[in-house]
């Protein structure tokens, strides 16, 4: 195994089981999707090479048999883009003096 794919492994690793990445990395259909591809490619050969790949395969076995009845929707918040506050920062202002500036 190379030296950037077990980069690419450990980061998969901790994005899925570590908890504060948990938190703030949800979990959603597409994502499990991708999540659940990945379990052909985990062989004796590369958890002989990462040992901790195997409580993500158990992880991601588990996560196969429940289906998507353990995800939860954990939304914290909603970006949403406000065109009025770029007319607000845009008004009055002397943009030809503020570029020579």
């Amino acid at each position: 195994m190379t030296k950037i794919e077990a980069q690419l492994w450990l980061t998969i690793y901790n994005l899925f089981l570590s908890s504060s990445a948990g938190r703030k990395y949800e979990i959603t259909h597409f994502r499990m999707d991708n999540l659940l591809r990945l379990r052909k490619f985990m062989n004796e050969v590369l958890i002989d090479q990462l040992p901790m790949l195997a409580d993500m395969h158990r992880a991601l076995e588990e996560m196969a048999i429940k289906g998507t009845s353990s995800l939860t929707s954990s939304n914290n918040f909603i970006v949403q883009a406000l065109p009025e506050l770029r007319t607000k920062i845009m008004k009055d202002k002397d943009w030809k003096k503020i570029a020579a500036a």
